[in-house]
């Protein structure tokens, strides 16, 4: 698959077509004649986020997109939050562009009067039909599904901007049907508009650009991913940027930027189709709608095949080559399609049944979950891509480049903050609540079972080299792990109960002191699981409990600034303790490593006989190196065998181990003891599958060898002092 292929999913699943024609009204409530400008802000924030994507997929490849990249940057319990995460995002997505279908379908049928009077549950059924069809698209190989998208999305760009071209014509020429003219206000911020406006404006930038990391999801599928991935994510997201900005000013000028035009931008229902309507004739407003609607069923196809190849490698790493894990004859992952797409129905058939929702409704709620989801991913792989480039040094980068995802991390935090503290009353509460529910089933899951994310980690190597250094499970410290663990899910609760009864002016303090210090008192065990979920329930029971009205969510509080506060302090407590203890650690590491060195030397110097010091290296070795059994052997010469080399590598025939990425290998290893130039002899070291081995431990362990080749020269048995002299 070669860079326009991939470039033609991300095109798809984002649909700018889509996207330009009903997100800049919601943006132009706060924005006002200045959305364009908002839009263009969003563009340059995208970017930012774009580069930790690049980065990454320039470094790694994997059809599980941000699952493999943000596993194999951090670990794999961040790479199954944020492919859950994404997986949702897609998810809700699909719903929110089956919907849409479903409306515009029943307008173009309006507005051709093949239907005058549809009746309102008409859209979902026909959302109902285009989820049908999906489904049977998205189990065809991807080649041809990609074409598809790419050919459609291009199409209706075209007509919009057709339409776009007459509109600027005639407001250079000063035809418009309302004496609308040409100005650059529209790059302009009103007076008076807040911050909070401005970055609800990015929220729907955000949303618009959504999809532009889709191509990450075919690393296993693209020609040369490494270079054919990052270019279509910069291509799509750079070209989205301008149609956005550029569309978006011309709309706002063809409607007018005076007050009166303003409300009618923010009223229009298809920005295009109404400007298509009032410049040109109301057939080409009805194809403008019908090309959105195409385009709208082509980014909810999209939206299944990014959601099916994210469920697949979740599977595939999880349980293996079994239900949604296996790929079709074709090399398709149609089982993972057939769970996707049920799913998406499940949600639809819940908003409207169950909850009694509109079309407008439904769009509204399944695209906000999406939004809140997607900032979540995009700031855990900012993360990744910081971690990956400046603090483990795996990309060698400018050094200025470390400003662009920090940059990115705070625009998304922002953003984030302002759509978490001012939703509106009512459903908007819930929302939130559903989205983070969703990562919440995450964070559980791999928090109770930390060898299954182990077991997702290891199966990542199978991609391109991914690979989490090994670790070697130890029971006690194990079920230590699972009571701290769950204190740290239960304390919260538990205190919130008991406090609950006293309620008052002084309950608030009173809660904040007391969460604040449970969660302190978790973070001191080290324990990063109990850490965040004593963080994440704290913030939440604070929230339910300690906010009038007491004992459960509602919409008349206030704001949720102190718990996201709470939150906030205690995880940063939480890190620098976890911190503390890795340097404490490090420390008493080096001590331990010196004491060894210290103690063999010593023996080396005073002992009368060879075999305590080689039987005390020998034990050394074994603590060192986390070996199965040590054995020295006594030969002429050495020979090619697998080896520990003097620089602390490990040579397996002719081709170096990577340790610190493989753990130690199974095979049989030898360390070569020499003194004065003479070879000695061989320890034979029986590795542990997998042990992680740190470099330090690896050359004392040489430096010990030293030591016993000191003593050996000193100490020789008389058959060796023998063969030294025949000779």
């Amino acid at each position: 698959m070669n860079v326009w292929q991939a470039a033609g999913l991300s095109v798809a699943l984002m649909a700018p077509s889509v996207a330009v024609d009903i997100n800049p009204q919601a943006a132009a409530t706060g924005l006002g004649r200045g959305v364009a400008l908002g839009f263009l802000v969003a563009g340059v924030s995208v970017l930012l986020v774009a580069y930790s994507f690049v980065r990454l997929s320039q470094h790694f490849h994997h059809s599980g997109s941000v699952y493999g990249l943000v596993g194999a940057a951090i670990g794999p319990r961040s790479g199954i939050v944020a492919g859950w995460g994404l997986l949702g995002t897609y998810v809700f997505f699909g719903v929110t562009t089956s919907v849409i279908v479903g409306i515009l379908t029943s307008d173009f049928l309006r507005q051709v009067g093949a239907w005058s009077h549809p009746p309102g549950g008409l859209p979902f059924v026909l959302a109902g039909c285009a989820l049908v069809l999906v489904w049977l698209l998205a189990r065809t190989p991807i080649r041809r599904g990609t074409n598809l998208l790419l050919l459609v999305e291009c199409a209706t760009a075209v007509v919009i901007l057709v339409v776009v071209a007459v509109v600027t014509v005639r407001l250079l020429g000063r035809s418009t049907p309302s004496g609308q003219r040409f100005t650059l206000s529209v790059l302009e911020i009103p007076r008076g508009t807040s911050p909070t406006s401005l970055f609800q404006g990015l929220v729907f930038g955000f949303l618009s650009f959504a999809g532009f990391e889709a191509a990450s999801t075919l690393g296993e599928e693209a020609t040369d991913p490494r270079r054919s991935i990052p270019r279509a994510m910069v291509w799509t997201t750079s070209l989205g940027g301008v149609f956005f900005v550029v569309v978006t000013a011309v709309a706002m000028m063809g409607f007018g930027t005076d007050s009166a035009g303003v409300a009618s931008f923010t009223r229009s229902g298809s920005l295009l189709g109404s400007l298509a309507t009032a410049y040109l004739s109301a057939w080409v407003g009805a194809v403008v709608t019908l090309g959105a609607t195409v385009a709208a069923f082509g980014n909810c196809l999209a939206c299944t095949v990014g959601a099916s190849r994210l469920l697949f490698a979740l599977a595939r790493d999880g349980v293996g080559d079994r239900g949604p894990g296996r790929l079709s004859a074709d090399g398709v992952p149609a089982r993972a399609v057939t769970w996707v797409v049920p799913g998406m129905a499940l949600v639809l058939a819940i908003c409207a049944t169950v909850f009694g929702a509109g079309p407008a409704e439904a769009f509204r709620w399944t695209s906000t979950i999406g939004t809140l989801l997607i900032l979540v991913v995009y700031a855990l792989t900012t993360l990744g891509g910081i971690r990956l480039i400046f603090v483990q040094h795996r990309v060698e980068v400018p050094s200025w480049e470390g400003a662009v995802p920090l940059a990115a991390l705070f625009l998304l935090g922002a953003t984030l903050y302002h759509n978490l503290v001012g939703p509106e009353p009512g459903a908007g509460h819930w929302l939130t609540v559903v989205a983070f529910g969703w990562l919440a089933v995450a964070l559980v899951a791999v928090g109770a079972r930390p060898r299954s994310a182990r077991r997702f980690g290891t199966r990542l190597t199978e991609a391109a080299g991914l690979r989490s250094p090994a670790r070697i499970p130890d029971p006690s410290r194990q079920s230590r792990r699972r009571v701290v663990v769950l204190v740290g899910a239960c304390g919260p609760i538990v205190i919130s109960l008991v406090l609950l009864p006293f309620q008052g002016a002084e309950l608030q303090t009173l809660g904040v002191a007391v969460l604040l210090g449970f969660g302190i008192a978790v973070s001191a065990f080290g324990v990063r699981a109990a850490d965040i979920l004593a963080s994440l329930l704290g913030a939440v029971c604070y929230y339910v409990f300690f906010i009038p009205p007491y004992g459960h969510p509602s919409s008349a509080k206030p704001d949720i600034s102190v718990p996201l506060m709470l939150m906030a302090i205690s995880l940063g407590i939480g890190f620098l303790a976890r911190r503390n203890r890795r340097l404490a650690r490090g420390t008493a590491a080096t001590s331990d490593y010196l004491n060894r060195i210290h103690e063999t030397a010593r023996l080396a110097q005073s002992s009368t006989h060879v075999e305590p010091v080689l039987d005390a290296v020998q034990k050394h070795l074994v603590e060192l190196l986390r070996l199965r059994g040590c054995r020295f052997r006594y030969e002429n010469a050495p020979g090619r065998r697998s080896r520990l080399e003097e620089d602390g590598s490990v040579i397996i025939g002719r081709a170096a181990w990577d340790v610190d990425r493989l753990g130690m290998p199974r095979s049989e290893l030898e360390l070569r003891v020499f003194a004065g130039g003479c070879y000695q002899g061989r320890f034979v070291l029986l590795p542990t599958r997998g042990a992680a081995v740190p470099l330090q431990a690896r050359l004392t362990a040489l430096t010990l060898a030293d030591q016993a080749g000191v003593a050996l020269s000193r100490l020789q048995p008389p058959w060796i002092r023998r063969w030294d002299q025949d000779r």
